[in-house]
């Protein structure tokens, strides 16, 4: 059989997976899983996630102003150097 044939290649996975050791079966299996799309996908809700932290205080508009001035000040200097 040619390595790269389909089926050299599930004889070749069924035969390693016949020698996978007892404890790593439930990796093999959810990987194999992961592979073929089957596991049901959790959807994680993210909404609030930064809430009371002390993001709400920060003034963005302000913020992005310090941080183009402090740009354009850099890139004068190294214009001018």
């Amino acid at each position: 059989m040619e390595p790269d044939n389909k089926n050299y290649q599930r004889l070749m996975i069924e035969s390693m997976v016949s020698q996978v050791p007892d404890e790593k079966l439930e990796s093999v299996l959810n990987f194999i899983e992961s592979c073929l799309d089957r596991k049901e996908k959790k959807n994680i809700e993210m909404k609030g996630i930064w809430k009371g932290l002390g993001f709400e205080d920060v003034d963005l508009e302000n913020e992005l102003k310090k941080v183009r001035q402090s740009s354009l000040q850099d890139l004068e200097k190294e214009l001018l150097e």
